[in-house]
């Protein structure tokens, strides 16, 4: 049988009696709820299988997902229950994008376009993190703040991470430009 994580989700939703829509399209509000508790249920059940615990602190201030921190709270891990919050995770993460008729590969195609943007800009040579100008990558002539700058012969990439090992945008991250992802999946709006 081939792997269609998607079209699978959508027969199994059809099954249980829920919508799903043939083009993008927000579900009414008790959907939205359901998917909601539904994601935040498996990413809670994915945080106790690492041994983590969620927890919200007074401390920081923003809106609930700023002030939502991952603690180890040094309960073992467990591989089963990994999995398993995992596999649960892409059942109910395919379930919100067909409750909404989001097809997922040129999402997931513009997504992860948009992460490999995610590298910074450095000397072939020397290593140094290189200034980005009209397109064309420099060095600082004498340092950062002189204003003079050399045109970088030879550039690579880099991958900066905070101290936890997330990846950190350079000022060359191009994000992802999900409305133009979603208006090709819509018909009526194709033919404008």
């Amino acid at each position: 049988m081939p792997y269609d994580p998607q079209k699978d989700n959508a027969e199994m939703l059809k099954i249980y009696g829920q919508e799903v829509k043939p083009h993008p399209a927000l579900p009414d509000r008790a959907v939205l709820l359901l998917r909601a508790r539904l994601v935040l249920e498996e990413a809670l059940e994915f945080v106790d299988a690492c041994g983590c615990a969620a927890v919200i602190s007074d401390s920081k201030v923003g809106t609930i997902h700023d002030r939502i921190e991952v603690v180890d709270i040094g309960t073992e891990p467990n591989l089963i229950e990994y999995a398993d919050a995992c596999g649960d995770q892409l059942v109910v993460t395919y379930g919100a994008l067909n409750a909404a008729g989001i097809q997922v590969e040129p999402l997931w195609a513009e997504i992860l376009r948009s992460n490999k943007s995610k590298r910074w800009p450095h000397c072939g040579v020397c290593d140094k993190e290189l200034k980005v100008i009209d397109g064309k990558f420099f060095h600082h002539a004498d340092g950062p703040d002189n204003g003079h700058f050399i045109l970088a012969e030879d550039v690579t990439w880099r991958v900066h991470k905070r101290a936890d090992g997330k990846v950190l945008k350079p000022p060359t991250y191009s994000p992802p430009d999900i409305q133009t992802v979603l208006v090709k999946q819509i018909p009526h709006l194709m033919e404008k």
